[in-house]
Parts: C-alpha cells; structure tokens; sequence
C-alpha cells in the first residue's frame, strides 16, 4: 500500500482498489472495508489543509492590522452613517 500523505495518493488508491475489484484481484468484502478507513484519511487530509489555510489567512491578518494600526488607522469609522446626525 502506497503512503496516504497526500489527496491525490489517497484517490489513486481508491482507484485502484475498484480497478482490483473488476479484475477479479479484490474481494469487493475488503475493498469495502478499506473504503471507510480510506474516507478518513481522506476527510482527516482534507482538514490538515483547511487548518494550514487558515492559519495562514490568519497571519497575513495579524500581519495587515499591525501594519494599519503602526500607520495610525482606527477601525472605527469618524462617523455612523446609519444614525441621524444629533
């Protein structure tokens, strides 16, 4: 069984085991009980990279609100525009 670190090994996997199966070289008992743990994988590989995203959208934030607030922005607004003036 090939190494299961990357998206792409995780389908060709999945490829392969229902190529097996038509060939006869696979029982679809055990291709169907490697289906899920392979699922898992996949869904556990698929978070790994949502959760490195993130975690770079998030820096790149904290990168862009150290730089406004150094050049003296406020986030808030000098006026609201959804209230009358008093």
């Amino acid at each position: 069984m090939p190494k299961l670190d990357k998206v792409i090994a995780v389908q060709d996997a999945v490829e392969k085991l229902i190529s097996d199966v038509y060939a006869g070289k696979l029982h679809p008992r055990v291709a169907a009980g490697l289906a899920p743990l392979l699922n898992l994988q996949l869904r556990a590989l698929e978070a790994t990279e949502l959760e490195r995203r993130l975690a770079k959208v998030e820096k790149l934030l904290a990168r862009a609100e150290a730089k406004s607030s150094r050049k003296g922005y406020d986030e808030t607004p000098a006026h609201d525009f959804r209230k009358p003036a008093s």
